[in-house]
């Protein structure tokens, strides 16, 4: 249900969301799983802001008129949820040193973390571009063999097309709720198969 809310009263909403919000991060948390040298399934060895900042989002915005994005300083690798009202704009984050160490694309979990919603810091933040809002900000980078690669990725980071320097498709990155929802459906096709 959509609330419509108005810049003064912002800031009091999205606070009272503060234990949605520490509970839906703890839930990520305890998913994320890394083996003996550091990799997850769904989240390689990155770390896990980006999908508390999903989350943030989809919760924000399921409860709030308001629009949503991702926000980060250059250089720090880390992400937070941006959220924009009429004419005033709060970034809402767990800072990672509540629950990982590392940097760049290679994170360490750290063990027995529980979220308080005391954790959850709102702040305001300048107001987004217009833009901030659509598709199609390129990246690139190296991965952990060495190649160079692009990345189309949506503004919300909930999508990346990884393409090779000649601009080869090399394989899409989804959202977890996107891979889950693929993967209901490989198993419904699954059982649907003759044995």
């Amino acid at each position: 249900m959509f609330r419509s809310v108005s810049d003064k009263d912002l800031l009091f909403r999205l606070k009272t969301l503060r234990g949605d919000l520490s509970a839906a991060a703890q839930e990520i948390y305890n998913e994320w799983s890394q083996d003996s040298e550091g990799v997850d399934i769904v989240y390689g060895a990155g770390g896990i802001c980006d999908a508390i900042a999903d989350a943030i989002t989809d919760i924000v915005a399921s409860n709030l008129d308001v629009k949503v994005s991702h926000g980060g300083q250059p250089g720090d690798d880390h992400s937070w949820a941006v959220i924009a009202g009429k004419k005033k704009a709060y970034g809402i984050d767990i800072p990672c040193r509540l629950y990982e160490r590392g940097g760049g694309y290679r994170w360490k979990k750290l063990e027995n973390i529980t979220f308080k919603p005391e954790d959850i810091e709102i702040f305001e933040v300048p107001y987004p571009d217009e833009g901030d809002f659509e598709m199609g900000n390129h990246e690139g980078g190296t991965n952990l063999q060495g190649n160079r690669f692009e990345a189309d990725v949506a503004r919300n980071r909930s999508r990346a097309d990884i393409k090779d320097r000649k601009n080869n498709r090399l394989f899409i990155l989804l959202s977890r709720e996107d891979l889950e929802e693929l993967r209901d459906i490989v198993a419904e096709l699954l059982r649907m198969m003759p044995d």
